[in-house]
């Protein structure tokens, strides 16, 4: 997928301050997907995540640098929508991709129905709180709005620190789990350095939500 963003270099620096390895400073690699960082065109509106697309494998295998942080893949993208019921009346072409409900993600402030059969998997993100989803959805309208990722459940607290200066690390492990929410996929850390409407970045220690 596409990133677009007026600041392309600024970006590829926060994500590298975050433990990610970036290839020529504008792709994020994993093995479902990359994300690719590409200037936003002036009048073109706010920076956010665009032109989402799945594509089956072609069964070719690239080299792919590793990431310090410990987060190994991307597992969901996170639509916003002020209406989860019209965005998922659709009907799926088969039955394994109909959207069914899931815990609330507390970072965003969201309801969540998720269609959970494809990997990445789609999240509908519906505002249940006045706060970071609703800051997307007014400040730049329905659409791509989140991306999870995962990492192990040890490796939480490593991608908090890893983007925290270092007198915030000084603070302990108490800070740490402060920053570690229940959400749709399990616990999950919220990536700091975004503006409130986004795009958000969310590390899950799991691909798929609990029983």
């Amino acid at each position: 997928m596409s990133w677009a963003t007026a600041e392309p270099d600024r970006l590829a620096a926060r994500l590298a301050a975050l433990g990610f390895t970036l290839i020529d400073r504008r792709v994020l690699a994993f093995p479902h997907g990359e994300v690719r960082l590409v200037p936003l065109a002036s009048g073109q509106g706010r920076e956010r995540l665009v032109d989402p697309r799945w594509e089956r494998s072609t069964g070719e295998t690239h080299t792919r640098p590793g990431h310090a942080n410990g987060v190994s893949d991307i597992v969901a993208l996170g639509w916003a929508t002020v209406d989860a019921d019209r965005a998922s009346a659709t009907a799926p072409l088969d039955r394994a991709d109909a959207f069914a409900p899931l815990p609330d993600d507390r970072h965003l402030g969201a309801r969540v129905r998720g269609s959970m059969a494809r990997e990445p998997a789609t999240l509908l993100l519906e505002p249940s709180t006045e706060g970071r989803l609703a800051a997307t959805l007014a400040r730049l309208g329905e659409g791509p709005a989140a991306l999870y990722l995962v990492a192990g459940s040890g490796q939480l607290a490593a991608v908090v620190i890893s983007g925290m200066s270092a007198h915030v690390c000084a603070m302990g492990a108490a800070a740490n789990r402060a920053g570690v929410r229940l959400g749709p996929l399990g616990p999950a850390v919220l990536l700091p350095g975004a503006p409130a409407w986004g795009p958000h970045l969310l590390v899950v220690a799991q691909r798929r939500p609990r029983a």
